[in-house]
């Protein structure tokens, strides 16, 4: 049976005994020149052209020599990672899903804002953390990104956003925020880092490039000693007890030792403000008593400040959304202290616009990623508490990176567009992941395009090939009956219903389908409901109607190969072998050839007498499909 579903994407693949000039930062790449011959200045002028010009030809860098263009040829090159799939939503937001080895991907998001242009990047293939609330941490860790692969997710945004210059540019601030825990992987992401920030790089001033980070004490200390950037930790409780069930690392690192390497951050970054996320959970981590926590925790710090995120719901989590952005109790305990401290408690909402990114996050061009102006009437407090929340958050349009700081999973607008898009965004996302293999990743973004947009009849088709896959056929069921119920007019929702049907048994039923979708006059591909029409027919032991069907099919499409070769198999049992022939022979031309059908051609070469044709048959299967039960069913040897 053939349901309706695109065409699967390759895995990237990099050149042989090459290097990446991508992984190294300014230092390295002339330390790489000096070794192959050259002076450290040309490293320079290569460095230029592919982060100022954005450029990865070698014969394009103008100003390099045409030796050391070919050297560079035969022995470099500049590789992002592989864009597999580009999806632009109404309002400008990008994201991108990038292919890394073995099948692996990874999310990027650029998303635009009046008055900044915020890229949200990933660190490594999964998360060791296992954060609860998180759904990367139910992935389990892969492995590191290479710093070719967490720049390049920043080269592959800038080039396709026309970044080329530093006027006017784009992409104006990164946040570490996407998959996995950058100080894990310190040495690649801090050399990454230190593109973004080189002004022969792409000259990010350091309060414009953000890490985020779940708490990992020794390296939030080694980072402050290494490079000059910002930094966001993910906080989500202020008791130890709740952090360490939230975030297991809590349990190495409590928070009296987070605390304490905050204050020698802020210490040795004097002018520096550390941003806290914490993401609300409803029963969990949102009661009157968590906020007065939360005020104590930050009154320990010189500078806080403080994102209030609402739990994004994941597939399999038990944990639940907060609820409206207009909760009471953390900004109302808020409000209690600036009355009693004068403390400069700011309660803030960002305006929704439906799954767009919310405007208004930001002070100014200057501001670091999410933070609000300072309110005035800061008075003797040493911690102006900025609490505001997010609507969607940095990285959560349409569910936003693979991440921890997520935004709302539904925003609480009317069906629109906008809805629409975040669906056909995830469900575009979900059948990428699900021809990598990624079964799990995939069934996640559909479930998440279904919260969107319940009515979005692809999203139930795709998922119910998932379903299906994973033997779950009650489920698979439901939504290939929903999509068909969505769009009880066109041919594929008809087709792929009764295509699952007929798998299940219920030939009878989907026979009924399949004419539905036959009638539809704009379905482009009537050619293939007829020939599942065909085959669940033949599964009812109806021949006459599954020869008219597989007829029809061809009419339509004479390459139909499946057509071909049902009518091959069906003149064949109907006694009639040179018809069967003449239809195995077509099906051949167009390069096809499986055990099935190599068996079917000894068969009717058989029954035509022709010896010779039918040794060559089996000869073809041994050598072909030597494993295969046809193969196995006819000895090597055997004569006709």
């Amino acid at each position: 049976m053939v349901n309706q579903v695109a065409a699967t994407t390759s895995d990237p693949t990099a050149p042989a005994d090459k290097v990446n000039l991508l992984d190294f930062d300014r230092e390295g790449l002339r330390d790489f020149f000096t070794q192959i011959g050259e002076k450290p200045y040309r490293a320079e002028q290569v460095m230029k052209w592919i982060y100022h010009h954005l450029e990865d030809d070698f014969e394009k860098m103008t100003d390099v020599g045409k030796a050391l263009r070919a050297k560079l040829e035969a022995s470099c090159y500049v590789g992002p990672p592989k864009t597999l799939l580009e999806k632009v939503a109404t309002d400008g937001t990008h994201k991108w899903l990038l292919g890394m080895d073995r099948g692996n991907a990874v999310e990027a998001v650029y998303i635009p804002e009046p008055t900044r242009g915020t890229l949200c990047v990933s660190s490594q293939i999964g998360c060791a953390l296992a954060c609860t609330f998180c759904s990367t941490g139910t992935q389990g860790f892969n492995r590191n990104l290479a710093p070719s692969e967490v720049i390049g997710q920043m080269w592959v945004a800038a080039k396709q956003l026309g970044n080329i210059t530093h006027q006017n540019r784009r992409i104006t601030n990164v946040v570490m925020m996407g998959m996995g825990e950058p100080l894990l992987n310190f040495d690649n992401v801090t050399t990454a880092m230190s593109l973004m920030r080189d002004d022969l790089g792409f000259g990010l001033a350091s309060k414009r490039v953000t890490l985020s980070t779940a708490g990992l004490v020794p390296m939030i200390d080694k980072l402050s000693e290494t490079i000059d950037v910002s930094l966001a930790v993910s906080l989500h409780a202020a008791n130890d007890e709740l952090r360490t069930e939230l975030v297991p690392l809590n349990k190495r690192y409590p928070l009296a030792e987070l605390t304490a390497a905050c204050q020698r951050w802020v210490a040795r970054k004097p002018r520096t403000s550390i941003t806290f996320e914490y993401t609300l959970m409803k029963g969990i981590n949102d009661q009157p008593e968590h906020a007065r926590q939360l005020i104590k925790f930050m009154r320990k710090l010189p500078t806080c400040k403080v994102n209030l995120i609402p739990f994004n719901p994941f597939p399999g989590t038990r944990l639940r959304a907060f609820g409206r952005a207009g909760h009471p109790c953390i900004p109302d305990v808020a409000a209690q202290r600036r009355g009693a401290d004068h403390a400069a408690t700011d309660p803030r909402r960002r305006h929704r616009r439906g799954l767009r990114p919310v405007e208004g996050a930001g002070a100014g061009p200057d501001a670091s990623p999410g933070s609000v102006p300072q309110a005035t009437g800061r008075g003797g407090h040493p911690c102006g508490l900025n609490v505001f929340l997010l609507g969607v958050g940095f990285c959560a349009l349409l569910g936003g990176c693979v991440t921890t700081h997520s935004g709302e999973s539904l925003p609480k607008t009317s069906k629109s567009q906008s809805a629409e898009d975040a669906a056909r965004i995830h469900t575009e996302l979900g059948q990428h992941y699900m021809q990598l293999g990624d079964l799990q990743s995939a069934l996640g973004k559909l479930k998440l395009a279904l919260q969107f947009d319940d009515n979005y009849a692809p999203a139930h088709t795709v998922i119910a090939v998932i379903y299906e896959r994973i033997h779950d056929l009650p489920d698979a069921e439901v939504n290939y009956r929903k999509a068909e119920q969505l769009e009880p007019k066109k041919g594929a929702p008809n087709n792929n219903l009764g295509a699952f049907l007929c798998r299940i048994g219920k030939s009878a039923e989907a026979l009924t389908y399949f004419q539905r979708a036959v009638a539809d006059p704009f379905y482009a591909t009537p050619d293939v409901a007829w020939t599942n029409d065909g085959i669940c027919r033949m599964h009812m032991n109806d021949r006459v109607g599954a020869e008219a069907s597989f007829r029809h099919a061809i009419a339509i499409n004479g390459n139909n190969d499946e057509a071909l070769y049902q009518l091959a198999n069906v003149m064949y049992l109907n006694n009639d072998p040179f018809h069967a022939s003449a239809f195995l022979q077509r099906y051949e031309a167009l390069g096809k050839a499986t055990p099935a059908s190599l068996k079917l051609g000894y068969e009717i070469e058989l029954r035509l007498g022709d010896t010779d044709a039918a040794r060559n048959y089996n000869k073809r299967l041994q050598n072909q499909f030597p494993d295969s039960e046809q193969a196995q069913a006819l000895n090597t040897n055997a004569k006709p």
